[in-house]
This record gives C-alpha cells, structure tokens and sequence, in this order.
C-alpha cells in the first residue's frame, strides 16, 4: 500500500470515527433522559393508586411491545442501515413520548388504559430501534475497535443510568411525571436530527453500505433467513435459552421490585439514586472492558462467570438498608456491563456479516421473550407479600442457568 494510499484510508478511518461518535453523543441525551420516563411512569402507577400490579402491566406492555419489535427490528436493520432505522424510529418515538407526557398530564379516567396502550406501540418501535444501534459498531467500524466501540455503547447506556437516574428522580419529584416524560421526547428528536446529519456525511463513505441482495430481500424473508440461521447455529441456540432464562428472573428484580424497594425508601428520588449507583459502576465496567488486553476475558465463558459472581449482590437487594442496596447495585452493575462488552463483541465476531442485525435481534428476542412473564410475576408476588423471597429465587436461578452454560461445549468454545 503507497503512502498516500495509507493517508486516505487513516482519513476515512478518522472520519468514521468521528460519525460514530457523533451519532452516539446525540443518542447520549436521548439515553440521559429514558430514566425520567421510566421513573415517572412507576411512581405515578403508584401514587395513582394502581399498586405494584399496575406497574407491571405498564412495564409488561412494553415489554411485549419491544419484543414484537425486536423480532422484525433485525431484519430492517440489515436491510435499510443501522442509521436509517436509528433515524426513522427516534422520530416516531417523539410523538409516541410526547401524547403519554399529554396523557399523565391530563389525569383522565382514560389516562391509564390509554399510556398502556401507547407505551406498546412506542415500545415496537424501541424493539425495531435497539438491534440497530447495537449493530453501529459494525456497521461503521473495524472489527479490531468492536471492544472499543462497544464499550462507548456500554458508557453512554451505564452514564444514562448514573446520571440520567438521578436526574430523572429529582425531576419527577420537583417538576412532576408529565413534565419528566416531556423532556425524553425531546431528547428523541435531538437523536433523529443526529442520526440525519452522520446519515448525510456516511454517504461519501463506502463502509457499512448494504449489499443490494439485502436490499432487495423482502422483510419476512429476511426474517425468516434469521432465524433458519439460528436453529441451524447450535452456539446462537444455545445462547437464546440463557438469556431467556436469565431475563425471566431479573427483569421484575429491576422494572417492579425497584421501585417497591424505592417507595418504601423515599419515592421518585430514592429510585433515581438506586438506578444512579447502578450505573456508577456500570460506567466504570464499561471503560475498563475496553482497556484490559487478557483474550481469555474475551469470551463467553468469562461473560457466564461474571453472571455468577454478580447475582449475590443483586439477591441480596431487599435484605440490606438503603445504602447497602445501592451499593451492591454498583458492584453489579460493574461487573455486568463488563460482560455485556465483551458479550456483544464476541457474537459480533462469530455472526455473519451480513446477519449482524438480524443475529442482534434473535438474541435481543431471546432476552425479552419472557419478561413480560417475569415481570407480572413479581408483581403479583409482591402485592402477595414475597418481594423478598422473588428476589431470593432470582439469584439462584441465575447462577444456575450459567452454571449448566458453562458445561455446553458450544457456549464455552465461543471466543
């Protein structure tokens, strides 16, 4: 390769770079600002009177929502280019966040059927979106930077957590639920516009252009070509059945026993400090995945240690005081957003190229599939008077199904 050969494609490198870097500081604020809806939705569920059950439902409406979403969100993503599904999906979610803002403001007896409802359909569109912003990373850039790249993903989502938790529940709590919800539409828009102005500048670039069978396949076959990959792929298999089984057990641990937990603590502003310390160390996990060089924590079965050694901290939430629960959240959430760097990273590496979304998706799909289970579950459970005993079941499950993991030969060969 000539010298100016090398210049020019150091120059496109850079440029890449700096277009993945610019459409994440405008899903940064986006991200910053999902905690206030989230937050806002459950304390007022609570406060209006719906109880832990009404909370999930809301919760498991969404879920289901994302999930419906995530099932096609894959194959348009490969389909049409992560950007251009990033760009189309913060623009309907504007409008989705904004009528629920409306909706919570009005206090209408409608009010709660109604946000239900609306929180499925925008949460189709959040299914469709999130394949496609895990698939930026290679989409724009090399295959040696996906840990770096990842770990950007892992921080800006960890820092959301952190600060847009706190945030969130102090806003909640001074400005009220409506005015929270308000502010997370507009961060929508932010990232549309965001997402137009890289789409414009990756044009005079070929990296992460499509092939044109992608664009030509129809989206159902697309999907189906999927999932074919997936029975047909035993690591995939295997995979989808751990994260099931995982997200069954903590997805009500975090969309309904927080919450609880942070009522009985204080409210709005107690929960945003819960979620805070979890993404406090959540962003340091993330930042250090992306500088330790050890190719033997490069794998899944590292990942499926991580699990094991952070389901303690997350059962023993309800057992602890208040500043005891907040900080084994940070070490979990340390040692989970570690995994998921160097989770994403390696099934980037072993997935097609050309399935790189849709493979995002089946595991996405995998994960959310019984969520919505879980998550009435523990609602129910809750209301019944057995938080603490939900929570005491969730560690050991988790700890189990990574346990069998470890002794599959195709999970533990996978680097």
């Amino acid at each position: 390769m000539s010298t100016a050969e090398v210049a020019e494609h150091a120059g496109v490198e850079v440029s890449l770079w700096k277009q993945f870097y610019f459409t994440w500081g405008g899903q940064a604020v986006s991200k910053f600002a999902g905690p206030f809806q989230m937050i806002a939705l459950a304390m007022w569920a609570l406060n209006s009177g719906h109880g832990a059950i009404g909370v999930s439902v809301i919760t498991s409406s969404g879920l289901l929502g994302t999930l419906a979403g995530t099932v096609f969100g894959g194959a348009i993503a490969d389909r049409y280019g992560a950007l251009k599904t990033i760009f189309g999906c913060d623009l309907a979610r504007f409008f989705l966040s904004g009528a629920i803002a409306l909706l919570v403001l009005l206090q209408a007896g409608y009010s709660y059927p109604a946000i239900v409802c609306i929180s499925f359909c925008s949460s189709i569109i959040s299914g469709v979106f999130s394949p496609a912003l895990r698939s930026l990373t290679p989409e724009l850039l090399a295959e040696r930077d996906f840990e770096k790249g990842n770990s950007v993903f892992g921080a800006v989502t960890s820092s959301s957590q952190l600060f847009g938790a706190l945030l969130g529940g102090i806003a909640v709590a001074l400005l009220g639920a409506a005015a929270a919800i308000a502010v997370n539409s507009a961060s929508f828009l932010l990232g549309a516009l965001t997402s137009a102005s890289v789409l414009a500048a990756a044009r005079k670039t070929t990296k992460g252009q499509l092939p044109d069978l992608q664009k030509r396949a129809g989206l159902l076959a697309s999907t189906m070509a999927g999932l074919r990959y997936a029975l047909a792929t035993p690591w995939l298999l295997a995979l989808l059945c751990v994260d099931s089984v995982t997200d069954l057990v903590t997805a009500g641990q975090l969309y309904v026993g927080l919450p609880l937990l942070a009522q009985q603590s204080g409210g709005s502003l107690s929960m945003g400090i819960l979620l805070s310390g979890y993404g406090a160390g959540a962003v340091i996990g993330s930042v250090a995945s992306a500088y330790m060089k050890s190719e033997s924590l490069r794998s899944v079965r590292a990942v499926l240690w991580l699990n094991i050694i952070q389901a303690p901290f997350l059962t023993i939430l309800p057992f602890v005081p208040f500043a005891g629960a907040v900080a084994s959240l940070a070490i979990g959430g340390i040692l989970n957003a570690a995994a998921m760097t160097y989770y994403i990273s390696v099934v980037q590496r072993a997935a097609p190229k050309d399935m790189q979304s849709r493979v995002m998706s089946l595991l996405m799909t995998g994960g959310l599939v019984l969520q919505p289970v879980g998550t009435v579950l523990l609602g129910a459970l809750a209301d019944a008077g057995f938080l603490r005993g939900t929570f005491l079941a969730g560690g050991i499950i988790m700890i189990l199904t990574a346990t069998i993991a470890l002794n599959i030969k195709t999970i533990r060969q996978l680097k």
